[in-house]
C-alpha cells in the first residue's frame, strides 16, 4: 500500500480498510505502522459496537482534529496541520489513547442533543461596603461615601468605587473598609493609593482607607487582579487565608477560595508569595500554587491570560473540568450545578467565550458542542450526560 506521491501510505485505502472493518483487503500488503492504525480505529468501533452506537470514521477524525488543536499538538506538527484532512488519521494513533478513555468526547458522535428551555435569569445580590464604624452601604450606580466629618472619601461610578488619593482627615485614614462582592456580581475598586483592583464573584476585600507606615496591606478571600502603583519605599502586601504575596508594583492575579488551591498568578513585574517560612519568587508567566491541607508551595509555567480572562469579562478554559468550569459558572453567574452522575463531573474541555448577561448562552455552547445536556429550574443547573 506504499504511495510515494503521499507520504507512503494510502490514506484513502486505509480509511476503506477502517469502515469495512478488515486489517487486510484483496490482498493489499499494509506496512506495520499501517496495521498498527486500522487496529487502534478497529478496536475503537468495537467499543462503540457494545455500546450500540454507531461509528463514523470521518467523524472521528473530525473530533480527534480538535482534540489535537486543544493539547496544541498543531504547533508541535505544523506540517501535519497543513496537510488535508486525512493526515489526522496519522496523529490520532498517538492521541486514541485518551480520547477512548474519555468517552464522553466519541463515545456520542452520532447522539441527538435535545436542550432544556432555560429558566430566568437570577438576580445577583447587592456589593456592599463595610464602613470602619460598621456601617453598611449598599453601592448603587452611583454614589459617595461619606468620612467622618462628612466629607467624600470616596465615589462610585460605573461599577468602580474609587477612594480620594488622600483620606480626608487622619482618623479616616486609620480606618478599615469591606468590599464584598457577591456571587453573580464582579466590582472594580481604586485605592487611595492609585492602585487598580477587579473583584471576581464571591470575593472580599478588606483595606484602610488612607494606608500608613512602611506598608500597604490588604486581605482577600475569593479572588482579585491587582495593578498595584509603584512605590519602592511600601511594598504592597496582599494577604489569603493560605499565603502572604508581597510586591513593589506590578499586575498579578491572586485567587483564594476557601474549597480551592491558592494560587498566585503573575503577569507583570516581581513577587514574592510567603507560606510560613516557604517562600518562592515569581517571574511573569509563573504561578504559585498551594494545595488545600497541603503545607508545600510550588511553582510552575501558566498562560496567564486562561487566570485573567474574566477581569476582561470572558471566560477561557483550556482541557479544564466540568467540575472546575461549572464552578466558576456558578460563582459568575449565581447559579447551582446538579450532576446527574459523578463521572460527568471529570469531562474535559476547552472554551473561549464573552461572558455574557445569561448563563443559557453558556449552557448552549457545551451543548452544541456535545458534552452536555441541561435544564435550568430557579437557581440550578441540572447537568446530564448526552443520550
Amino acid at each position: 500500500m506504499i504511495n510515494e506521491a503521499n507520504d507512503h501510505i494510502d490514506w484513502d485505502k486505509l480509511i476503506e480498510l477502517i469502515d469495512a472493518g478488515q486489517i487486510n483487503e484483496k490482498n493489499v500488503p499494509l506496512t506495520e505502522e499501517e496495521r498498527e492504525l486500522v487496529r487502534t480505529f478497529l478496536a475503537l468501533k468495537a467499543s462503540m459496537g457494545k455500546k450500540k452506537e454507531s461509528f463514523d470514521t470521518l467523524h472521528a477524525l473530525s473530533k480527534v482534529k480538535e482534540r489535537i488543536a486543544l493539547k496544541k499538538v498543531a504547533e508541535q506538527q505544523a506540517n501535519v496541520v497543513r496537510l488535508r484532512r486525512k493526515r489526522w488519521l496519522y496523529a490520532a494513533a498517538v492521541l486514541l489513547p485518551v480520547i477512548i478513555v474519555s468517552a464522553i468526547w466519541l463515545g456520542r458522535l452520532q447522539k441527538t442533543v435535545t436542550v432544556a428551555q432555560p429558566g430566568l435569569a437570577v438576580t445577583p445580590a447587592s456589593v456592599k461596603l463595610t464602613l470602619g464604624n460598621g456601617n453598611k452601604i449598599e453601592l448603587s450606580d452611583s454614589k459617595s461615601v461619606a468620612g467622618s466629618n462628612g466629607a467624600a472619601i470616596a465615589q462610585v461610578q460605573n461599577g468602580t468605587l474609587a477612594y480620594n488619593t488622600q483620606a480626608t482627615t487622619a482618623e479616616d485614614k486609620a480606618k478599615q473598609n469591606l468590599l464584598e462582592v457577591p456571587r453573580g456580581r464582579k466590582y472594580n475598586l481604586v485605592l487611595s493609593d492609585g492602585t487598580k483592583v477587579w473583584l471576581n464573584a464571591e470575593s472580599s476585600l478588606s483595606y484602610p482607607v488612607g494606608f500608613r507606615g512602611n506598608t500597604r496591606e490588604v486581605t482577600l478571600t475569593g479572588e482579585a487582579y491587582f495593578e498595584v502603583t509603584h512605590d519602592v519605599t511600601k511594598p504592597f502586601i496582599v494577604h489569603t487565608a493560605e499565603t502572604a504575596v508581597q510586591v513593589l508594583g506590578t499586575s498579578f492575579d491572586v485567587s483564594a477560595y476557601k474549597a480551592e488551591a491558592t494560587t498566585a498568578t503573575l503577569v507583570e513585574g516581581k513577587v514574592k508569595v510567603n507560606v510560613g517560612k516557604a517562600e518562592v519568587i515569581l517571574q511573569p508567566g509563573e504561578q504559585s500554587v498551594r494545595e488545600k491541607g497541603s503545607d508545600a508551595l510550588n511553582k510552575r509555567v501558566v498562560d496567564t491570560e486562561e487566570f485573567i480572562a474574566w477581569k476582561n469579562d470572558r471566560l477561557l478554559f483550556k482541557n479544564a473540568s466540568l467540575l472546575n468550569i461549572t464552578e466558576r459558572l456558578g460563582r459568575a453567574y449565581n447559579y447551582n450545578f446538579v450532576f446527574e452522575n459523578e463521572a460527568l463531573k471529570n469531562a474535559h474541555c476547552t472554551i473561549s467565550l464573552v461572558q455574557t448577561a445569561d448563563i443559557s448562552s453558556i449552557l448552549e455552547h457545551l451543548a452544541k458542542a456535545r458534552i452536555i445536556n441541561y435544564s435550568i429550574k430557579g437557581n440550578e443547573v441540572y447537568m446530564s450526560e448526552i443520550r
